[in-house]
């Protein structure tokens, strides 16, 4: 861990965690959580929530690592026009059959990386606790490094 901060939007705080890979290149991995938006004042205060969050993606040159609970679900036109201002990935591949249990919890990436295995984190008795990703450098993918970067 080279690094860790906070950001904001409005009271809820961001966790930001630099971290040095063994050749050297960083990468960010950002907390996030979401209030639910119900009802359209509500509505717009997520679309500000993500465009803090891809505001400050945009503007760090390292790729980034998106994790936490959204409240949304990953086809809202929400989380689609996050995803494309921040130029981010979905780890997702595939929506569960069970519509009972509707994913809020997502990881996004940068597209510098790539998503080697994603997973549900379950109890015993198959109650979801989280998520889980495994990520790596694309091969060949040069990535420019912030130097002197602050938060």
């Amino acid at each position: 861990i080279l690094s860790f901060d906070t950001f904001h939007y409005e009271e809820i705080p961001h966790q930001v965690v630099s971290v040095q890979l063994s050749d050297d290149r960083e990468v960010n991995v950002i907390s996030a959580h979401m209030l639910p938006p119900f009802g359209k004042r509500l509505n717009e205060r997520a679309k500000m929530h993500l465009h803090t969050i891809a505001n400050y993606i945009s503007n760090n040159m390292n790729p980034s690592i998106v994790l936490g609970d959204f409240n949304l679900v990953y086809w809202s036109n929400e989380i689609i026009n996050f995803r494309q201002s921040a130029r981010l990935e979905n780890s997702r591949r595939d929506i569960s059959q069970n519509l009972l249990n509707v994913p809020y919890d997502h990881i996004f990436f940068s597209n510098q990386l790539e998503c080697t295995s994603f997973g549900d984190v379950l109890d015993s008795v198959s109650t979801h606790l989280g998520i889980i990703g495994t990520y790596q450098i694309k091969r060949g993918i040069e990535i420019q490094q912030a130097s002197g970067s602050s938060f």
